[in-house]
């Protein structure tokens, strides 16, 4: 056996030079910003989060953390007990490099106090480079927070903002003052406002292109309309609640909106079928009808837009509580331009109804080529009903050359039916249904069944 030899004599073998060290820092920032599972959970203002962290791993990480403006641009900021002093802020916010600002503010402590701290100061002198700002915080810390920016900050303008997030409260609101920080936010294009009404927030509307609302009434909703001539995206949810019999039928018309998602409260069906047959929004895209809005009159609903949107492509619709029999003939109401309708939660009863008239007759929704229900349990109602009825009750639709035929049949889901994993979906349906389902495929019909998760997308593999 040779003995070792000392340190000092055993020959030194350089490192291979590693291929990242030729390459400019950009396209290693760019590298290490793909690589990252999810660019959101990198935060400046948390400790366990904060890219400062690379900056202590070595020379390399340090100047890669520094050089990439990404890193630093989106973060949150703790209203009362910062975490971080005036300085270390200034410094994240000189890193992000002149990028547009992404900022949360926040109190997670229910209170109506706002303390005079340093790392506000140095935000206020940072305003004009803020273009996303959200809020998360109570009615009343809102309100307070309001007040201080005015008093102590009273120059620093959100005169920037382009995308706006107030506090996610979804019950009418109440405030003693209008809040008045927002309105030289001229460039001010989205605005989620949730129970905030315009009226209690003042800022600039003939910007807005998109719009998020809750517990609006319906002259709020018309207030907002018309304060809005470019808005072409629209997320609200109707507050009936007392009825006013005066104003159901109060006409509601913009010429400029293209998509369109209403909820409300089930108070009164019949009243809410009333608001939504006075409107008129003849560029719309795609509607979504989410819940507590169909009654027994869905027919008419359902015709309304049909008429008067003359461009609506994808229609969404949650099946009402009652006038199943209704629901269903409405979709005898041609569309123009339909080609994609969604219906969420379903039963076994409408589906037999549905595809009952949709197999055989060619003026049951002529136009539409794709149906998606957002409901696993669709699948095993599907494959039942085609074992009872037969594989006809799609196929004859689906593989006619003609301009009502089905090119795609899509099912989505959040989660899984109980007790059934993704992997042993097909284990809960009738062999014959699935054989039905691989025959369509192979004839041209997109029949995708996907599960849908955070962290994940999968397809069922037929």
């Amino acid at each position: 056996m040779m003995p070792k030899k000392p340190k000092s004599q055993r020959p030194k073998v350089k490192p291979a030079p590693s291929p990242f060290d030729s390459l400019p820092v950009e396209i290693v920032v760019g590298i290490f910003m793909h690589c990252l599972p999810e660019p959101r959970m990198i935060d400046p203002m948390n400790r366990a989060l904060a890219p400062r962290l690379l900056m202590r791993v070595c020379r390399g990480w340090r100047q890669i953390a520094s050089s990439a403006p990404l890193l630093w641009y989106r973060f949150r900021v703790k209203l009362n007990e910062p975490v971080w002093n005036g300085l270390e802020l200034t410094a994240i916010l000189e890193r992000s490099a002149g990028l547009p600002l992404h900022i949360t503010l926040y109190n997670p402590i229910q209170t109506a106090s706002i303390k005079r701290v340093g790392h506000l100061t140095a935000l206020s002198r940072y305003c004009e480079r803020i273009s996303h700002l959200a809020l998360d915080m109570s009615v009343s810390a809102f309100d307070a927070f309001d007040a201080y920016w005015g008093k102590h900050h009273e120059d620093a303008k959100f005169s920037s903002v382009e995308e706006l997030s107030l506090p996610e409260i979804y019950q009418p609101v109440s405030l003693t003052n209008t809040i008045h920080i927002f309105t030289d936010a001229s460039r001010l294009k989205r605005a989620s406002l949730f129970a905030f009404t315009p009226q209690l927030v003042a800022f600039p509307c003939a910007n807005l292109v998109r719009f998020d609302g809750r517990a609006y009434t319906i002259q709020e909703l018309a207030s907002l309309f018309f304060a809005t001539p470019n808005l072409t995206e629209c997320t609200i949810h109707l507050d009936l609640n007392p009825i006013n019999p005066g104003l159901l039928a109060l006409p509601i018309t913009h010429t400029a909106l293209q998509h369109l998602r209403v909820s409300g409260n089930w108070y009164n069906g019949t009243a809410m079928s009333d608001v939504l047959l006075s409107w008129n929004f003849p560029a719309l895209q795609s509607l979504e009808i989410q819940h507590g809005v169909l009654g027994e009159e869905s027919d008419r609903v359902i015709a309304s837009f049909a008429q008067r949107s003359l461009m609506l492509q994808q229609l969404s619709l949650n099946i009402p509580p009652r006038g199943m029999t209704e629901f269903v003939r409405s979709f005898y109401t041609p569309f123009p331009s339909l080609h994609t309708l969604t219906v969420r939660h379903i039963s076994y009863g409408f589906l037999e109804m549905f595809f009952e008239a949709f197999a055989v007759d060619s003026t049951f929704l002529p136009g539409v080529s794709v149906l998606h229900f957002p409901y696993m349990d669709c699948v095993i109602m599907l494959t039942s009903l085609m074992k009872e009825a037969g594989p006809g009750i799609l196929k004859r639709r689906a593989l006619q050359p003609s301009d009502c035929a089905l090119e795609g049949l899509v099912v989505t889901s959040e989660k899984l039916p109980a007790g059934m994993n993704f992997k042993g979906l097909g284990e809960g349906m009738p062999k014959e249904g699935l054989d039905v389902l691989r025959e369509l495929r192979k004839n041209g019909l997109n029949v995708s069944i996907t599960w849908n998760t955070v962290k994940e997308s999968s397809e069922f593999v037929f």
